[in-house]
């Protein structure tokens, strides 16, 4: 079964969020511990203001935590920037790509070929617009339409656990 392999950026975008590893909030906040930190520290004195019947200062509290928010969004931003790139750069040199039953079957820009069998592959993800194979050797972004999900649904489905 051959796969169209030019896929939209609106497509990447749901490659980027499905191929997030599990715990992956609780790991980017440990990455990012110093604004956590900072966000907890900031709101954990206002909790004590509060409980002590005062008012806590609004200006410095949103100073503060609109810093570590605008760093917190930068990080974000630049992971999944970096993630899109490479699975754009990489799809970008796929000429043809097509699922068999044995395994998947890619031809490069370059001319090479390569195959990678069914059990290369650990797990698949449904998105709304593609299929996420992930393996040992990466990722596979299949881009479907509604003519042949079932079909792609069905082979994943018997050849991958």
């Amino acid at each position: 079964m051959r796969i169209r392999t030019d896929i939209t950026p609106t497509e990447v975008q749901e490659a980027v969020l499905l191929s997030r590893p599990p715990r992956f909030w609780l790991k980017f906040f440990a990455a990012n511990w110093y604004m956590s930190l900072l966000s907890l520290l900031v709101i954990g004195v206002d909790v004590n203001v509060l409980l002590h019947h005062g008012t806590p200062q609004r200006g410095p509290t949103g100073i503060l935590l609109a810093i570590a928010g605008i760093f917190i969004y930068f990080s974000w931003s630049r992971w999944k920037s970096k993630v899109s790139n490479s699975l754009k750069t990489a799809n970008q040199k796929i000429e043809t790509l097509s699922l068999d039953p044995d395994g998947v079957r890619i031809k490069l820009n370059s001319g090479a070929s390569t195959f990678v069998p069914w059990s290369s592959y650990s797990k698949w993800t449904e998105g709304e617009s593609i299929f996420l194979l992930v393996g040992k050797d990466g990722l596979t972004i299949l881009p479907t339409d509604e003519g042949n999900r079932a079909s792609v649904r069905g082979l994943l489905a018997s050849q991958i656990g």
